[in-house]
């Protein structure tokens, strides 16, 4: 027979800890004080990065020295024309990825590990191993500066958008017109290439599909006047090459394809800097330490370096001991299993011993007489039958010998006297037998009912279960059973399958195949040297684009999922214990879904974020397809400038003071005439449209016209609408099928591109778990579970055996004497009271009704009566009867939460709860909303404001308008900026409340309040640094690509000559009382003018960009009624196109327009005077409120049953039957024992005497 045996050890130190793991690691528990443990009070994770991030290349001081005013005339072979902004982005890889690691090392070490038991240490190197995974797939999941990157490049140049530093592209007036034309760019396929009749033999021209570069050199003319061509034409050679370096269409691609070759090499690095530089010699950087330990060569791609985040070498350092300080368990618990041992087996056999034979010494005399009246009566019976009978004579019957068997046994019962040589009154014996009989009886009776209700708890260990045992074990013994997995962490790539998802039809479809491309956009003539002209709108022209576009989303979609996937499947699947499988205890489901389920809405609405970010970017930073060129005419010189035409009235849509004006798009135009009407549209694409930006055509297109044989058809024979002699179209374009409308799908055909792509093209996933798999891998080497059960009939049966010879013999020594004191007593007191004795009985025994009044105030009992009192069906009580008893049955099987909180109080380190809802989305028990700054909302971000700054009416394109049109940006963008971040959080909220707190126990409100809390605080710090982060990369990298607005804020524009092909350059603009331009740096500022130069309002800032005047400009303006009067006064202060003071203004004593100013008296945590971009950051939010229901998570968890086990000293029924049991045994045993040692003593020693006698010797008598 075995037992379990509960040791408790007082706040143990590490080393005892540690050995008492050693000795009893699977029922070891030590519950921690403080449940929820910090990260970083163990666990420290450090990145050392490439030596090129903390170099002087990276250095403002460098980057400055690279690029002046006439930096902008060279060449774009020559690399100090792009030095500068590729070493700007290379610091911008640096930066990002550094900060990317850092913001989310910070957030993500203030995590809380939490754990109400100490772990192990195994299970703490485990639980390192899951934490430093998950930050790495953290790193991963989120947007890297490098994927986010390439998108908006990507963005960049399928919006056709320019570098004003002309590497991607020229512009060039045609002289005698207002009317301009643009080249794309091209570079040289090898050094030696000339010019030729085929440019594309010798040349690479720059597109939207490929990524074109060349070798970085300095060139001896670079800052030559040139025509297009020879501008190109490496020729004559560059004086000197920068090793590893390259030029080309996009400095982004050029610095990604480059090495750091020449910056390992002394000799390389003077040079260039000689060549490209403007700081003294003494301030020139050293070159980079190739002594100096790297995963990288010294000529890998700086794409490379910048896919790793620049990363050299990850450092991680745990600390056990410091977590287990943090922890700082109370106690520890262990139970062991052991046998009996002697001295407990020794106890039962003397008890046992000792019960039967007084038993049996009582009994035996009974059964012997018994047996010998029995022998003796059938005897006579015999005898009597042999001798014959007188005839009068009557046989006695069975039912007369039966009465007289009952009468000599009750005659026996009432005459026993069990004390006859104790007592010699034998009335006071009889009497005394007779108690003890039913003493003894009352006894047995009780011990029975005590041993049989006693219930012992088993444990049972099951090896190597295999996981049909294990769902059999679960099914039975959920609340109890544990089986720790031999592996806790379980890749997701070994249990769950993800197959390729289906996109959009668009996707797969020859649409985005050469056969599409170059067969219909392709213009060919019988004749090489005809050339033709249509408008960029034309489909002819501009559809290659869109379907570029569509093609480079279908692959940004599909690197995106393929990127997410390999991230997901790398993650850890991290489980302590075994799961159930999906059709038993949901718990694999469970745990599995909520992972799938955010796999894919983080991976589509990141996506979705970036494009919806880039939109407004490229938008507020004046880049759109509404800008022109107007030429002007100042002091008698001709100029020009980029401008977006102002609204025909405050009601028009238009790109100057519109995000998105859709109209319809697709037109094969008539220009000459030459088949069709001259000036004329002929036809529209059904479903194509057009926008302020392209991307936001795109979004805004629908796909129907691509479903639809006939509307194609339409398409290919529009194909030579004033191009009679065009070539036909290849037989294999002819060939393209439309998309297939008969297709499932989730998308429909007239669903807009944006919709689609909001879902990441993805019109079905594919992903599946699979249990056997995941028990495979977690494979429990031993699943134990403990159960209740009474007593079994024969350890009863043996029990009262051993206790009654105990009690036998103790009232055999008590019961006499109580007797004679009772006679005595009752003897004395008949003298005096003998009347009043029956009375005095009755009046202290008033309980003898109590059992029936308690059973029948049970039965009747009614917790009901105030409900039933006012009810008015029939049988009111007995439904009130009926409802008080399911009401007590339900109470007792469902623990309330005070219920389950009192328990937990008192049986902290043992209750267990099973969840009936183990997965509970944190939406149900968490509310969370935030609030925005009153500027999200005010008049400022409205459109009668933004547009009455920038003004409308045929007449204001025609004067200067100074800084207005820009402060009306700035308001644009920050509206759209509030609409858009509104959107992200409510996305951020709706995925937060989706994920689900997986607990397969309840837990208590202490831990329930310490999870909620970081859960709240990782969605509350988490959403701003996520948007900040790619917002930010966004800003830098599109500064990369030299985009000039069209406020002319950046750039100027002046014109060419026939020397240059009458090449439109821009030049870097001209700061007040500032050397700095916009290529090298972004802080570049003026003063907002709005009047007259002497009027300057507090807080308005002109910057490169609209977005970095609005980052570094204030509200304080906006709180104050008389500056936002004076605004609106200067409203129509229009100055002369040379600066001079307009013509016939009068300021107006009362203001146009009437503006609420911002309320100071609204509580803000951010003063007038910050900084907007800091509002910004913060994504405009001013507090978050927050709450969390504890009552709503325990009832959606549900407990059925709570368990719960204690430890406790033997009580005083233990003990005292216990001590009966072994001196029952010890007085029968030791009677027995002493008599028969001192015989044989007796003996031993007459034995040794008479032996001593015989062996005397005889000696003879002389």
């Amino acid at each position: 027979m075995q037992r379990n045996i509960s040791v408790t050890v007082p706040k143990p130190s590490l080393v005892l800890f540690e050995q008492l793991q050693a000795k009893y690691p699977d029922t070891l528990s030590c519950p921690c004080r403080q449940v929820a443990v910090s990260y970083s009070s163990f666990l420290s994770i450090t990145a050392t990065y490439h030596q090129i991030c903390s170099s002087e290349f990276i250095s403002s001081q460098w980057i400055a020295s690279l690029f002046d005013l006439e930096t902008s005339r060279i060449t774009p072979l020559d690399f100090r024309l792009t030095a500068a902004v590729q070493f700007r982005l290379l610091s911008l890889f640096c930066t990002s990825s550094m900060s990317m690691i850092n913001e989310i090392r910070n957030d993500f070490i203030n995590g809380k590990v939490v754990n109400v038991q100490l772990l192990s240490h195994v299970s703490f190197d485990t639980q390192i191993k899951s934490i430093v995974d998950k930050f790495y797939a953290t790193l991963s999941m989120s947007i890297t500066p490098s994927n986010a990157a390439d998108m908006i490049m990507l963005t960049i140049i399928n919006s056709g958008i320019q570098s004003a530093i002309h590497n991607n592209g020229f512009t060039l007036s045609i002289p005698g017109s207002n009317q301009y034309q643009t080249v794309p760019n091209f570079y040289p396929r090898y050094s030696n290439a000339t010019f030729t009749n085929n440019l594309q033999d010798n040349f690479a021209f720059c597109d939207a599909f490929s990524v074109v570069t060349y070798q970085a050199g300095i060139y001896a003319w670079g800052a030559d006047q040139r025509s297009l061509i020879g501008m190109m034409t490496p020729q004559p050679p560059a004086i000197f090459h920068v090793n590893g370096m390259h030029v080309g269409c996009e400095p982004f691609h050029s610095i990604k394809e480059s090495t750091l070759e020449c910056f390992f090499d002394p000799i390389c690095l003077n040079i260039t800097t000689q060549l490209i530089s403007n700081l003294p010699i003494n301030d020139w950087p050293k070159p980079l330490n190739s002594s100096l330990s790297s995963r990288f060569l010294r000529n890998s791609k700086i794409s490379l370096i910048f896919e790793n985040l620049m990363v050299e070498q990850w450092i991680t350092v745990k600390n056990f001991s410091k977590y287990y300080n943090a922890c700082e368990p109370l106690q520890c618990t262990y139970t062991f299993t052991q046998r009996n041992d002697f001295i407990y087996v020794i106890t039962l056999l003397i008890g046992l011993y000792g019960g039967l034979t007084v038993v049996l010494r009582i009994l035996a005399p009974f059964i012997v007489k018994f047996g010998h009246n029995i022998y003796a009566y059938l005897t006579k019976k015999n005898d009597l039958q042999r001798q014959p009978q007188p005839q009068q004579t009557q046989s006695e019957t069975w039912y007369t010998r039966i009465i007289r068997i009952l009468t000599l046994i009750k005659q026996n019962v009432v005459s026993l006297n069990l004390f006859e040589h104790d007592l010699s009154d034998q009335r006071t014996g009889i009497r005394a037998t007779r108690v003890h009989v039913v003493l003894v009886i009352m006894s047995v009776i009780i011990l029975a009912f005590y041993s049989s209700l006693t219930v012992h708890t088993r444990t049972v260990t099951v090896l190597a279960p295999s996981s049909n045992t294990f769902e059999r074990l679960h099914n039975d013994y959920s609340v109890t059973l544990s089986c720790p997995c031999s592996q806790v962490s379980t890749p997701n790539a070994e249990m769950i399958t993800i197959s390729s998802p289906r996109y959009h039809q668009i996707c797969t479809s020859m649409f985005l195949e050469p056969v599409w491309f170059d067969g219909y956009f392709t213009i060919r003539f019988a004749n090489s040297s005809e050339t033709y002209s249509l408008p960029l709108t034309d489909m002819r022209m501009n559809g290659i684009y869109s379907f570029g576009n569509y093609l480079t989303i279908c692959q940004l979609s599909n690197d995106t999922v393929a990127k997410a996937t390999a991230v997901f499947m790398k993650d850890e699947f991290v489980t302590a214990q075994a799961l159930s499988r999906v059709d038993e205890g949901l718990e694999f489901k469970a745990r599995l879904e909520p992972l799938i389920s955010t796999f894919k809405t983080r991976t589509t609405q990141i996506f979705a974020m970036l494009l919806a970010l880039m939109r407004i970017f490229l938008a507020g930073s004046g880049v759109e397809s509404g800008m022109a060129y107007q030429p002007l005419m100042i002091n008698s010189t001709p100029s020009i400038r980029r401008y977006s035409p102002a609204p025909a009235n405050l009601s028009t849509c238009a790109c100057s003071v519109s995000l998105d004006c859709p109209g319809p798009a697709g037109f094969f135009f008539c220009v000459k005439g030459n088949n069709c009407p001259a000036g004329t549209s002929v036809w529209a694409t059904p479903g194509i449209r057009s926008s302020c930006l392209r991307l936001g055509g795109m979004l805004n297109t629908e796909l129907r016209c691509f479903f639809d044989q006939t509307c194609l058809d339409m398409i290919r024979s529009l194909y030579n609408v004033d191009l009679p002699t065009r070539l036909p179209l290849p037989v294999a374009t002819l060939a393209v099928p439309v998309l297939n409308n008969s297709v499932p799908s989730r998308f429909s055909a007239n669903d807009s591109f944006g919709t689609i792509l909001n879902q990441l093209m993805v019109d079905t996933w594919d992903i599946e778990g699979n249990f056997e798999d995941y028990y495979k891998i977690c494979a429990p080497a031993v699943c134990t579970y403990t159960y209740s059960q009474r007593l079994d009939i024969f350890y009863v049966v043996a029990t009262i055996a051993g206790l009654i010879g105990g009690l036998l013999v103790i009232f055999r020594l008590i019961i006499p004497m109580g007797a004679r004191f009772i006679h005595w007593l009752f003897v004395y007191c008949r003298k005096r009271h003998v009347d009043n004795i029956e009375e005095q009985s009755d009046q202290q025994h008033p309980t003898e009704h109590i059992p029936f009044n308690i059973k029948q105030k049970l039965v009747t009992m009614n917790l009901f009566k105030k409900e039933s009192s006012i009810s008015q069906i029939e049988n009111v009580n007995e439904v009130a009867i009926i409802a008080t008893r399911f009401y007590l049955i339900l109470l007792i099987e469902s623990p309330s939460v005070a219920t389950f909180e009192q328990l937990h109080n008192a049986y902290a380190t043992t209750i267990s709860c099973l969840c009936q809802q183990i997965a509970i989305p944190y939406g149900t028990f968490l509310l969370v909303s935030p609030s925005f700054h009153q500027i999200c909302t005010s008049d400022f971000v409205k459109t009668l404001w933004t547009t009455s700054l920038y003004g409308y009416g045929s007449t204001v394109n025609s004067y200067a308008q100074l800084d207005r049109p820009v402060l009306s940006r700035q308001h644009q963008l920050m509206g759209w900026l509030c609409s858009e971040i509104q959107i992200i959080v409510d996305h951020a909220i709706s995925n937060f409340n989706q994920t689900m707190l997986v607990t397969s126990m309840a837990i208590s409100r202490a831990s329930f309040v310490s999870q909620t809390a970081e859960i709240i605080r990782q969605l509350t710090e988490q959403t701003p640094i996520n948007f900040r982060r790619l917002f930010t990369l966004i800003i830098e990298v599109s500064a990369g690509a030299v985009i000039p607005s069209f406020f002319n804020t950046d750039w100027s524009l002046e014109y060419g000559n026939l020397s240059n092909d009458y090449l439109l350059r821009s030049l870097p603009r001209k700061f007040i009382n500032s050397t700095c331009n916009c290529v090298v740096s972004n802080a570049c500022n003026d003063s907002m003018r709005i009047g007259p130069s002497e009027l300057v309002l507090p807080g308005l800032v002109v910057g490169c960009w609209p977005i970095h005047g609005l980052r570094m400009s204030t509200l304080e303006c906006f709180f104050s009624q008389s500056c936002v009067n004076t605004i609106i006064n200067y409203l129509d202060y229009f100055t002369q196109m040379d600066g001079s003071p307009p013509v016939n203004f009068t300021l107006p004593s009362i203001p146009s327009l009437v503006i609420n100013p911002l309320n100071k008296t609204i509580s803000s945590r951010f003063t007038p005077n910050t900084a907007i971009g800091t509002l910004i950051d913060e994504i405009f939010i001013e507090q978050w409120t927050s709450a969390s229901i504890y009552e709503n998570y325990y009832a959606t968890c549900r407990p059925s049953v709570c368990r719960y086990e204690y430890v406790q000293q033997n009580d005083g029924l233990y003990v005292v039957t216990s001590l009966l049991s072994v001196y029952g045994g010890l007085t029968v045993g030791l009677k027995f024992l002493v008599w028969n040692v001192m015989l044989l003593y007796r003996a031993i020693k007459s034995y040794i005497q008479t032996r001593r006698t015989a062996v005397q010797p005889w000696i003879a008598q002389n």
